[in-house]
């Protein structure tokens, strides 16, 4: 059972200011579409040979020039891609881009503590995804356990980006990592922009259940020099947001009154009859800060050279205080006392002999950072094209999980004949008011730190041809991605009971009013963070403490080389364009991590893999005479992604009493699939602002990876006798299919 109420309301003034309103309006996303419309004057003008007449002109801006500029984008793409501009982002009160990205056709997101987090292309899970600013790797560790491929997008803005591109069917010179697709984030260019413009955003959004006004500003500077020969812009937002969940759970489900439980003879009647195991009810409160500064420069002296400079940093600070009560009914204790609802043959109340009571506190700190950087020299030689290009990514998180907790053997049961969905605690004699009562027998501070980088050199050239072959375009790209992590706990003393802490604040009004009579609703909270800061253990002893089986390295130096040519051709029926092309990719891996046995010295173990994937595309798009506006298309292709880094793991835990190997996967191979790609699109209105777009995608994945386990033998250290161990790890072999329609009209 699962119930989470949360609810906000969302107050918004917005001011700004432009020199030069329309660039502003459809690059920066002003807050309201404008049609200006030029008038000769209030009354009847005479008009003269020396004087013409005067036409009206209407200039379309904001919201509906936002949606011709993105079907437009979209129409004349040579690939299969949906795009949204600045401007819709400003319609819609986004909390951030995750936000904004699933406004697309067959994109969805996952939350997180009710925003939006990360992004799924057409069913694929976040990790197929690959996604970029600006052409350069995102790097944002959501969790610090599992500091995998998929980008939590909760850390950025929806303000900071004037277009977002969802790639479905990639080029060859595409970079590889997304099965499901490809996210682009890209923003504002100050030579785009022109003369001098800015933006200030003021808004304030009113929480009804923690009752506090949060802050969300945001502002952008954009201006040119040297006669429009270098362009900078500075766009900055802030955004604090309070927040408040009242959560009640059933954690592990519910299964059948054993014999063992139901032994009584006024009990039988229960035996059989399935029952909750464990319910808990969980107040958590919060404050999530965030900051995110871009700053772009462009240089362009003359028509045959451009330098393109862009650095973004964006900053999460997460404070989370938890406050935790739960009763366990499944320990194979005898019930005491129950009834069963007849109509869903469920336990509806029963009380336990001797179940457990928990009371736990928890203070929570995680900082987030994800750094990016780009240098993008272009040169005109000729009749090439040649660009050099160096990105620089890094994500980070580093966390404290401060936890004290308290667990006591007592009588508990639950009563569920009220409201199912707030289940009424029955623990007999219980004060939760009485904090000495709770003595405290778990006392952690638990340290986590991951770290993702990313540096990527890359050289391409392109030379414009006459011809059904329009260009021909080469390149390489070569990548250093690493990632570390560690993790472990501390403990810290438990002589102390939670009247030795600090309890700063009652939680009252639990759930709002909400659940039946007798619902807990009131209970002190203990503060954490403050026992541990007094009692230990301290930061210091939290990342001595590091868990050797919780500790990895892992690096990808990765090789890409393509080639591609574009065509077009103009015929009776009508019009065709198109690409085809194709990508070599070579992947050499190292990783580093320790096999863990009780009793004995972590050892250091390395290993290293080697893959080359070999991953051709072709895309084209048809426009009949016979229909004006409409687009017809198709594309194949093979993908890939990288399997996750927790997979790859090469550390290790083995137990000699149980027998079992627990570890990684270095050798996996990567997804791969072979995708097609069909659709059809009419394009509609006087700007072209209207789509009616059906697609159909299918795609064969392979080497999909899952747990397996399986007897190996391992000798074990002081031994010479090899022993039969059940090893647990991952495996390829796993393969799926998916296909889908994507309807949409804008």
């Amino acid at each position: 059972m699962f119930n989470d109420t949360s609810r906000a309301r969302r107050g918004r003034l917005v001011a700004s200011a432009s020199t030069r309103a329309l660039a502003l309006l459809a690059l920066l996303g002003a807050p309201a579409a404008l049609a200006q419309t030029a008038q000769t004057g209030a009354g009847p003008q005479p008009s003269t040979d020396a004087q013409p007449p005067v036409e009206d002109v209407v200039v379309v801006s904001g919201f509906r020039e936002s949606l011709e500029a993105g079907i437009g984008a979209k129409k004349n793409a040579n690939q299969i891609v949906d795009v949204i501009t600045a401007e819709e982002f400003g319609k819609f009160p986004d909390q951030n881009v995750a936000e904004s990205i699933q406004r697309i056709t067959g994109i969805s997101m996952e939350r997180a503590e009710g925003e939006g987090d990360k992004i799924t292309i057409r069913g694929l899970e976040p990790d197929l995804t690959r996604v970029e600013i600006n052409g350069r790797s995102t790097l944002v560790i959501g969790n610090v356990e599992s500091p995998n491929m998929a980008s939590s997008l909760s850390i950025f803005g929806s303000d900071q980006f004037a277009r977002i591109e969802v790639v479905k069917s990639p080029l060859a010179s595409d970079d590889e990592g997304g099965v499901g697709g490809i996210v682009r984030l890209i923003t504002a260019k100050p030579l785009e922009i022109g003369d001098f413009a800015g933006r200030l955003s003021l808004q304030g959004r009113y929480n009804e259940y923690s009752g506090e006004t949060d802050p969300i500003y945001s502002g952008t500077i954009s201006n040119v020099f040297l006669d429009g020969q270098l362009g900078v812009l500075l766009a900055a937002s802030y955004d604090d947001r309070t927040r408040r969940n009242d959560q009640t759970r059933n954690m592990n489900g519910w299964q059948a009154a054993p014999t063992s439980q139901t032994s009584r003879p006024d009990m039988v009647p229960l035996r059989g009859k399935v029952y909750s195991t464990h319910f808990d009810q969980q107040f958590r409160v919060g404050t999530l800060p965030r900051t995110n500064v871009d700053m772009t420069v462009q240089y362009q002296p003359s028509e045959t050279f451009e330098l393109y400079v862009n650095a973004n940093v964006a900053h999460e600070d997460r404070y989370d205080n938890i406050s935790r009560v739960a009763i366990n009914t499944a320990r194979n204790r005898p019930f005491l006392s129950g009834t069963v609802d007849a109509d869903s043959n469920t336990v509806d109340s029963v009380l336990v002999s001797l179940g457990q009571f928990t009371f736990q506190n928890r203070g929570l700190n995680r900082e987030t950072d994800s750094y990016g950087l780009s240098i993008n020299p272009e040169w005109t030689v000729g009749e090439w094209n040649l660009s050099l290009r160096t990105d620089y990514s890094m994500g980070m998180q580093l966390g404290f999980d401060r936890r004290i907790r308290s667990r006591q053997n007592r009588d508990v049961g639950y009563d569920l004949r009220y409201d199912y969905r707030s289940p009424v605690f029955v623990v007999p004699g219980l004060d939760v008011s009485n904090l000495s009562s709770f003595v405290v027998d778990q006392n952690l501070n638990e340290y986590g730190k991951a770290r993702s980088s990313e540096f990527a050199y890359q050289a391409d050239a392109t030379r414009e041809l006459q011809g059904f072959f329009t260009n021909v375009q080469f390149g390489v790209k070569a990548r250093d991605n690493r990632v570390s992590a560690s993790q472990g706990p501390a403990a810290g003393p438990t002589t102390f009971t939670f009247a030795d802490a600090v309890s700063p604040f009652p939680i009252d009004e639990f759930y709002k009013g909400e659940g039946g009579a007798n619902f807990l609703r009131i209970w002190p909270y203990v503060d954490a963070q403050s026992f541990v800061d007094r009692f230990g253990p301290t930061e210091k002893d939290a990342k001595n403490a590091a868990d050797p089986a919780l500790s990895y390295g892992v690096r990808q130096d990765v090789l890409a080389a393509y080639a591609q040519t574009a065509f077009a051709g103009m015929y009776d029926w009508g019009d065709m364009r198109g690409n085809v092309g194709v990508r070599v990719v070579k992947d050499d891996f190292t990783g580093s991590g320790w096999e863990v046995l009780a009793g004995q010295l972590p050892r250091q173990v390395e290993t290293t893999n080697s893959s080359t994937q070999t991953l051709p595309t072709f895309n084209v798009a048809f426009e009949p005479t016979f229909l004006d506006g409409l687009v017809m298309r198709l594309a194949a292709g093979r993908v890939m992604t990288r399997p996750r880094f927790t997979e790859l793991n090469p550390t290790s835990t083995v137990s000699e009493d149980a027998l079992t190997l627990t570890r990684g996967n270095p050798d996996l191979n990567p997804f791969l699939a072979n995708q097609f790609d069909a659709g059809l699109e009419y394009y509609f209105g006087e700007g072209g602002e209207g789509l009616i777009s059906l697609a159909f995608f299918h795609k064969d994945i392979e080497n999909f990876v899952e747990p397996v386990s399986y007897f190996d033998e391992y000798t074990f250290p002081g031994t010479t006798t090899p022993e039969q161990v059940l090893v647990t790890t991952y495996t390829n072999g796993g393969e799926g299919k998916v296909s889908g329609l994507e309807f949409s009209v804008q």
